[in-house]
Order: structure tokens, then C-alpha cells, then sequence
């Protein structure tokens, strides 16, 4: 009985190996764990594809930043377009609430609390 669960435990921490080496090959590390002699190694970083869902939030920063840049210009663009957009002092004083639209609105907060 013993010597069937030594021999099942060696069977079973055989495969776990075997699958290590084969992940560690297929990611291009090598497979003993250990750098290899005369190589210098740098640690691959592959960014998240969402950013604060968890994983290698490192490589998620590189590219949070490039996308940043460019929604940072797109706004940038859209910002431009507005302000390009002619606007009377008629147009800036409607957007702008009216003292009797400011009371009403408090009056319903203070009636609602």
C-alpha cells in the first residue's frame, strides 16, 4: 500500500514538472528557473487589457498612459471645435439658471429633506 502511494505521488509530481517546464518554454523563460548563464535577463511585462481588474497593473501603466494621450488630444480637438462655435451673450445668459429657477430647486431639495 505504501509503496503504491510513493509511486503515485512520484507519477503526479512528475506531471506537475513537466507541465511547469512546458508553460516556462512556451513563455520563453528558461525552464530550470534559474537566469542562464551569460544572458542578461529583463522581466517581461505584458500590459493588463483592463487596467484595475487586477494582473500586471506595470505593463497596464504604459499603456493607460498612451491611451490618456490620446483621449487627452481627441478632448483637446472637441474643445477647440466648441470654442470655435459662435456663442451670443443672448445663448451664455439662457444656459445660466435664473435666480427664480435657483430658489425653486432649493425649495424642493429643503421640501424633500
Amino acid at each position: 500500500m505504501l509503496l503504491e502511494f510513493g509511486a503515485f505521488e512520484s507519477v503526479r509530481t512528475g506531471e506537475q514538472w513537466k507541465e511547469v517546464h512546458e508553460h516556462r518554454l512556451a513563455a520563453l523563460l528558461p525552464s530550470g528557473g534559474r537566469p542562464r548563464f551569460g544572458y542578461i535577463w529583463y522581466p517581461r511585462r505584458v500590459p493588463d487589457p483592463m487596467p484595475g481588474a487586477g494582473g500586471d497593473c506595470e505593463g497596464a501603466a504604459g499603456t493607460s498612459s498612451v491611451l490618456e494621450k490620446i483621449i487627452m488630444e481627441r478632448l483637446q480637438e472637441v474643445a477647440e471645435d466648441i470654442d470655435a462655435l459662435p456663442v451670443t451673450e443672448e445663448d451664455a445668459l439662457a444656459l445660466e439658471p435664473s435666480v427664480e429657477q435657483e430658489l425653486a430647486r432649493l425649495r424642493l431639495e429643503y421640501e424633500q429633506a
